[in-house]
Protein backbone atom coordinates (compact mmCIF):
# COMPACT_ATOMS: atom_id res chain seq x y z
CA UNK A 1 0.00 0.00 0.00
CA UNK A 2 1.44 3.39 -1.03
CA UNK A 3 2.01 6.44 1.13
CA UNK A 4 -0.98 8.26 -0.39
CA UNK A 5 -3.29 5.32 0.30
CA UNK A 6 -2.07 5.27 3.89
CA UNK A 7 -2.83 8.97 4.24
CA UNK A 8 -6.37 8.53 2.92
CA UNK A 9 -7.09 5.69 5.34
CA UNK A 10 -5.59 7.61 8.25
CA UNK A 11 -7.74 10.62 7.39
CA UNK A 12 -10.92 8.55 7.54
CA UNK A 13 -9.76 6.68 10.65
CA UNK A 14 -10.61 9.78 12.65
CA UNK A 15 -13.78 8.76 14.52
CA UNK A 16 -15.60 12.04 13.84
CA UNK A 17 -15.01 11.79 10.07
CA UNK A 18 -15.71 8.05 10.10
CA UNK A 19 -19.09 8.64 11.74
CA UNK A 20 -19.78 11.63 9.50
CA UNK A 21 -19.39 9.74 6.20
CA UNK A 22 -21.59 6.88 7.44
CA UNK A 23 -24.25 9.27 8.75
CA UNK A 24 -24.30 11.09 5.41
CA UNK A 25 -24.56 7.88 3.39
CA UNK A 26 -27.03 5.92 5.55
CA UNK A 27 -29.04 8.58 7.37
CA UNK A 28 -28.97 11.63 5.10
CA UNK A 29 -26.67 13.55 7.44
CA UNK A 30 -28.57 12.87 10.68
CA UNK A 31 -26.20 12.31 13.59
CA UNK A 32 -27.21 8.71 14.35
CA UNK A 33 -23.71 7.24 14.69
CA UNK A 34 -21.78 9.05 17.43
CA UNK A 35 -17.98 9.17 17.29
CA UNK A 36 -17.78 8.28 20.99
CA UNK A 37 -19.70 5.04 20.31
CA UNK A 38 -17.10 3.78 17.82
CA UNK A 39 -14.38 1.30 18.73
CA UNK A 40 -11.31 0.47 16.65
CA UNK A 41 -11.08 -3.05 15.23
CA UNK A 42 -8.60 -5.07 13.19
CA UNK A 43 -8.36 -3.04 9.99
CA UNK A 44 -6.32 -5.16 7.57
CA UNK A 45 -7.84 -8.23 5.94
CA UNK A 46 -5.42 -10.90 4.71
CA UNK A 47 -6.21 -13.84 2.44
CA UNK A 48 -4.22 -16.40 0.46
CA UNK A 49 -4.01 -16.04 -3.29
CA UNK A 50 -4.30 -18.88 -5.83
CA UNK A 51 -0.60 -19.61 -5.34
CA UNK A 52 -1.43 -20.28 -1.63
CA UNK A 53 2.05 -19.27 -0.58
CA UNK A 54 1.42 -15.58 -1.18
CA UNK A 55 -0.85 -13.39 0.89
CA UNK A 56 -2.83 -10.39 -0.26
CA UNK A 57 -3.33 -7.46 2.10
CA UNK A 58 -6.48 -5.40 1.60
CA UNK A 59 -6.25 -1.98 3.22
CA UNK A 60 -9.41 -0.80 4.94
CA UNK A 61 -10.59 0.85 8.11
CA UNK A 62 -12.93 -0.99 10.47
CA UNK A 63 -14.75 0.26 13.56
CA UNK A 64 -17.35 -1.41 15.75
CA UNK A 65 -20.63 0.38 16.41
CA UNK A 66 -23.20 -1.15 18.75
CA UNK A 67 -22.36 -4.72 17.79
CA UNK A 68 -22.02 -3.96 14.09
CA UNK A 69 -18.85 -3.93 12.04
CA UNK A 70 -18.61 -0.80 9.87
CA UNK A 71 -15.88 -0.96 7.25
CA UNK A 72 -14.52 1.68 4.89
CA UNK A 73 -12.71 0.70 1.72
CA UNK A 74 -11.02 3.47 -0.23
CA UNK A 75 -11.26 3.54 -4.01
CA UNK A 76 -7.95 5.19 -4.83
CA UNK A 77 -8.05 8.61 -6.46
CA UNK A 78 -6.34 7.30 -9.59
CA UNK A 79 -7.85 8.05 -12.99
CA UNK A 80 -9.31 4.56 -13.33
CA UNK A 81 -12.19 3.01 -11.39
CA UNK A 82 -11.91 -0.57 -10.06
CA UNK A 83 -14.37 -2.50 -12.25
CA UNK A 84 -13.88 -5.64 -10.17
CA UNK A 85 -14.89 -3.97 -6.91
CA UNK A 86 -18.07 -6.04 -6.50
CA UNK A 87 -16.17 -9.34 -6.50
CA UNK A 88 -13.29 -7.83 -4.54
CA UNK A 89 -15.62 -6.62 -1.81
CA UNK A 90 -17.54 -9.91 -1.69
CA UNK A 91 -14.24 -11.65 -1.06
CA UNK A 92 -13.08 -9.27 1.67
CA UNK A 93 -16.38 -9.46 3.54
CA UNK A 94 -16.31 -13.27 3.31
CA UNK A 95 -12.78 -13.21 4.73
CA UNK A 96 -13.95 -10.89 7.52
CA UNK A 97 -16.70 -13.37 8.48
CA UNK A 98 -14.20 -16.22 8.32
CA UNK A 99 -11.93 -14.34 10.71
CA UNK A 100 -14.82 -14.15 13.15
CA UNK A 101 -15.35 -17.89 12.77
CA UNK A 102 -11.65 -18.56 13.39
CA UNK A 103 -11.79 -16.59 16.63
CA UNK A 104 -14.85 -18.57 17.73
CA UNK A 105 -13.02 -21.82 17.00
CA UNK A 106 -10.07 -20.72 19.12
CA UNK A 107 -12.37 -19.94 22.04
CA UNK A 108 -14.09 -23.33 21.78
CA UNK A 109 -10.76 -25.15 21.53
CA UNK A 110 -9.64 -23.58 24.79
CA UNK A 111 -12.94 -24.40 26.47
CA UNK A 112 -13.21 -27.85 24.80
CA UNK A 113 -16.98 -27.50 24.84
CA UNK A 114 -17.89 -28.69 21.33
CA UNK A 115 -19.74 -31.92 20.66
CA UNK A 116 -18.55 -34.38 18.01
CA UNK A 117 -21.04 -33.05 15.46
CA UNK A 118 -19.89 -29.46 16.12
CA UNK A 119 -16.15 -30.18 16.09
CA UNK A 120 -15.64 -30.08 12.29
CA UNK A 121 -17.20 -26.64 11.91
CA UNK A 122 -15.48 -25.35 15.04
CA UNK A 123 -18.57 -23.48 16.22
CA UNK A 124 -21.93 -24.38 17.71
CA UNK A 125 -25.48 -23.45 16.74
CA UNK A 126 -25.63 -20.67 19.33
CA UNK A 127 -22.63 -18.76 17.98
CA UNK A 128 -23.54 -15.51 16.25
CA UNK A 129 -21.60 -13.27 13.88
CA UNK A 130 -21.20 -9.50 13.81
CA UNK A 131 -22.67 -7.92 10.64
CA UNK A 132 -20.05 -6.48 8.29
CA UNK A 133 -21.14 -3.42 6.28
CA UNK A 134 -18.68 -1.94 3.79
CA UNK A 135 -18.76 1.51 2.25
CA UNK A 136 -16.59 2.08 -0.82
CA UNK A 137 -15.55 5.73 -1.05
CA UNK A 138 -14.69 6.94 -4.52
CA UNK A 139 -12.04 9.67 -4.29
CA UNK A 140 -11.29 9.56 -8.00
CA UNK A 141 -11.89 12.65 -10.13
CA UNK A 142 -13.72 10.26 -12.45
CA UNK A 143 -17.35 9.37 -11.80
CA UNK A 144 -18.09 5.84 -10.65
CA UNK A 145 -19.20 3.90 -13.73
CA UNK A 146 -18.40 0.39 -12.47
CA UNK A 147 -21.06 -2.19 -11.49
CA UNK A 148 -22.77 -1.62 -8.14
CA UNK A 149 -24.17 -5.11 -7.74
CA UNK A 150 -23.36 -8.66 -8.79
CA UNK A 151 -26.17 -8.84 -11.36
CA UNK A 152 -24.59 -5.94 -13.29
CA UNK A 153 -21.38 -7.94 -13.74
CA UNK A 154 -23.04 -10.82 -15.58
CA UNK A 155 -22.74 -11.11 -19.35
CA UNK A 156 -26.52 -11.43 -19.74
CA UNK A 157 -29.44 -10.55 -17.43
CA UNK A 158 -30.23 -13.28 -14.93
CA UNK A 159 -33.02 -15.53 -16.21
CA UNK A 160 -36.23 -14.95 -14.26
CA UNK A 161 -36.54 -18.69 -13.68
CA UNK A 162 -33.34 -18.83 -11.61
CA UNK A 163 -33.12 -15.21 -10.48
CA UNK A 164 -34.46 -15.87 -6.98
CA UNK A 165 -31.78 -18.53 -6.49
CA UNK A 166 -28.87 -16.26 -7.47
CA UNK A 167 -27.83 -13.98 -4.62
CA UNK A 168 -27.41 -10.41 -5.83
CA UNK A 169 -24.60 -8.90 -3.77
CA UNK A 170 -25.00 -5.12 -3.60
CA UNK A 171 -22.08 -2.71 -3.32
CA UNK A 172 -22.37 0.38 -1.12
CA UNK A 173 -20.62 3.17 -2.99
CA UNK A 174 -20.24 6.78 -1.93
CA UNK A 175 -19.44 8.76 -5.07
CA UNK A 176 -19.36 12.50 -4.38
CA UNK A 177 -20.29 13.12 -8.03
CA UNK A 178 -23.81 11.92 -7.13
CA UNK A 179 -24.38 14.58 -4.44
CA UNK A 180 -24.66 18.33 -4.02
CA UNK A 181 -25.83 18.65 -0.40
CA UNK A 182 -22.39 18.51 1.25
CA UNK A 183 -23.47 21.00 3.93
CA UNK A 184 -25.04 18.01 5.69
CA UNK A 185 -21.54 16.93 6.70
CA UNK A 186 -20.59 18.04 10.21
CA UNK A 187 -16.81 17.75 9.73
CA UNK A 188 -14.24 19.05 7.25
CA UNK A 189 -15.44 16.37 4.82
CA UNK A 190 -17.83 19.05 3.63
CA UNK A 191 -14.88 21.06 2.29
CA UNK A 192 -13.09 18.03 0.87
CA UNK A 193 -16.04 16.91 -1.24
CA UNK A 194 -17.08 20.43 -2.23
CA UNK A 195 -13.66 21.16 -3.69
CA UNK A 196 -13.41 17.71 -5.28
CA UNK A 197 -16.78 18.21 -6.99
CA UNK A 198 -15.49 21.24 -8.90
CA UNK A 199 -11.76 20.42 -9.06
CA UNK A 200 -11.84 19.97 -12.85
CA UNK A 201 -13.43 23.38 -13.45
CA UNK A 202 -11.30 26.44 -12.69
CA UNK A 203 -14.26 28.84 -12.76
CA UNK A 204 -16.29 26.70 -10.34
CA UNK A 205 -13.33 26.59 -7.94
CA UNK A 206 -13.14 30.41 -8.16
CA UNK A 207 -16.85 30.74 -7.39
CA UNK A 208 -16.71 28.28 -4.48
CA UNK A 209 -13.73 29.94 -2.77
CA UNK A 210 -15.19 33.43 -3.29
CA UNK A 211 -18.55 32.45 -1.80
CA UNK A 212 -17.51 30.11 1.04
CA UNK A 213 -15.27 31.86 3.58
CA UNK A 214 -14.86 28.68 5.62
CA UNK A 215 -12.08 27.72 3.18
CA UNK A 216 -9.97 30.48 4.77
CA UNK A 217 -9.46 28.20 7.79
CA UNK A 218 -8.69 24.56 6.98
CA UNK A 219 -7.13 22.17 9.47
CA UNK A 220 -3.78 20.62 8.66
CA UNK A 221 -5.01 17.07 7.90
CA UNK A 222 -7.76 18.31 5.59
CA UNK A 223 -5.37 20.65 3.78
CA UNK A 224 -2.98 17.73 3.18
CA UNK A 225 -5.88 15.63 1.90
CA UNK A 226 -7.03 18.34 -0.53
CA UNK A 227 -3.46 18.85 -1.75
CA UNK A 228 -3.06 15.17 -2.57
CA UNK A 229 -6.43 14.87 -4.31
CA UNK A 230 -6.45 18.16 -6.24
CA UNK A 231 -2.73 19.12 -6.50
CA UNK A 232 -3.60 22.57 -5.07
CA UNK A 233 -0.82 23.66 -2.70
CA UNK A 234 -2.10 25.23 0.53
CA UNK A 235 0.54 27.02 2.61
CA UNK A 236 0.26 27.99 6.27
CA UNK A 237 -1.17 31.44 6.86
CA UNK A 238 -1.60 32.01 10.61
CA UNK A 239 1.32 32.57 12.99
CA UNK A 240 0.81 29.32 14.92
CA UNK A 241 0.57 27.25 11.77
CA UNK A 242 -2.62 25.50 12.92
CA UNK A 243 -4.81 26.44 9.97
CA UNK A 244 -4.33 27.15 6.29
CA UNK A 245 -6.08 29.63 3.99
CA UNK A 246 -7.10 27.87 0.78
CA UNK A 247 -8.63 31.02 -0.72
CA UNK A 248 -5.31 32.87 -0.45
CA UNK A 249 -3.37 29.85 -1.70
CA UNK A 250 -5.63 29.58 -4.75
CA UNK A 251 -5.19 33.26 -5.64
CA UNK A 252 -1.41 32.97 -5.23
CA UNK A 253 -1.32 29.97 -7.55
CA UNK A 254 -3.43 31.80 -10.13
CA UNK A 255 -1.06 34.80 -10.02
CA UNK A 256 1.94 32.50 -10.21
CA UNK A 257 0.39 30.70 -13.17
CA UNK A 258 -0.20 34.01 -14.93
CA UNK A 259 3.39 35.20 -14.34
CA UNK A 260 4.78 31.86 -15.53
CA UNK A 261 2.53 32.08 -18.58
CA UNK A 262 3.82 35.59 -19.37
CA UNK A 263 7.44 34.50 -18.97
CA UNK A 264 6.86 31.49 -21.18
CA UNK A 265 5.09 33.72 -23.71
CA UNK A 266 8.01 36.15 -23.80
CA UNK A 267 10.48 33.30 -24.16
CA UNK A 268 8.41 31.77 -26.96
CA UNK A 269 8.23 35.22 -28.60
CA UNK A 270 12.00 35.66 -28.46
CA UNK A 271 12.56 32.17 -29.79
CA UNK A 272 10.02 32.77 -32.53
CA UNK A 273 11.69 36.10 -33.44
CA UNK A 274 15.11 34.47 -33.64
CA UNK A 275 13.74 31.72 -35.83
CA UNK A 276 11.98 34.25 -38.08
CA UNK A 277 15.29 36.18 -38.40
CA UNK A 278 17.11 33.02 -39.34
CA UNK A 279 14.46 32.20 -41.91
CA UNK A 280 14.73 35.70 -43.42
CA UNK A 281 18.52 35.37 -43.61
CA UNK A 282 18.16 31.98 -45.31
CA UNK A 283 15.78 33.44 -47.88
CA UNK A 284 18.13 36.40 -48.50
CA UNK A 285 21.11 34.07 -48.93
CA UNK A 286 19.11 31.93 -51.33
CA UNK A 287 18.27 35.02 -53.39
CA UNK A 288 21.95 36.10 -53.46
CA UNK A 289 23.09 32.61 -54.50
CA UNK A 290 20.40 32.47 -57.16
CA UNK A 291 21.55 35.84 -58.56
CA UNK A 292 25.20 34.73 -58.57
CA UNK A 293 24.23 31.52 -60.37
CA UNK A 294 22.50 33.58 -63.05
CA UNK A 295 25.62 35.73 -63.49
CA UNK A 296 27.82 32.63 -63.77
CA UNK A 297 25.49 31.16 -66.41
CA UNK A 298 25.64 34.43 -68.36
CA UNK A 299 29.45 34.39 -68.27
CA UNK A 300 29.47 30.81 -69.49
CA UNK A 301 27.31 31.76 -72.45
CA UNK A 302 29.60 34.73 -73.32
CA UNK A 303 32.69 32.52 -73.20
CA UNK A 304 30.98 29.95 -75.38
CA UNK A 305 30.08 32.64 -77.98
CA UNK A 306 33.65 33.96 -78.02
CA UNK A 307 35.09 30.47 -78.50
CA UNK A 308 32.76 29.79 -81.39
CA UNK A 309 33.83 33.11 -83.06
CA UNK A 310 37.53 32.31 -82.75
CA UNK A 311 37.04 28.91 -84.26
Amino acid sequence: MGEKDNMELEYFSNSSRFADIWNFYMFGGKSVIKSEDLQDADSVIVYKTAEKKRQKRIPDKIKLWKGKCLRILIQEYQSSVDYGMVQRNMLTEAVAYNKQRQKMRMVHRKKKDLTKSEFNSGINKNDRFIPVVTLVINLSLKEWDAPRCLYETFEEPVDEIIQKYVTNYRLNVFDYHDYDDFDKFETELRKVFKILKCANNREEVDDLLNEDESFKRIDDDTADMIEVLTKIKISYDDEKGEYRDMCKAWEEQKEYGISIGLEQGIERGIEQGIEQGREAMRKEMDMVLEEKNREIEALKRQLADQMSTLS
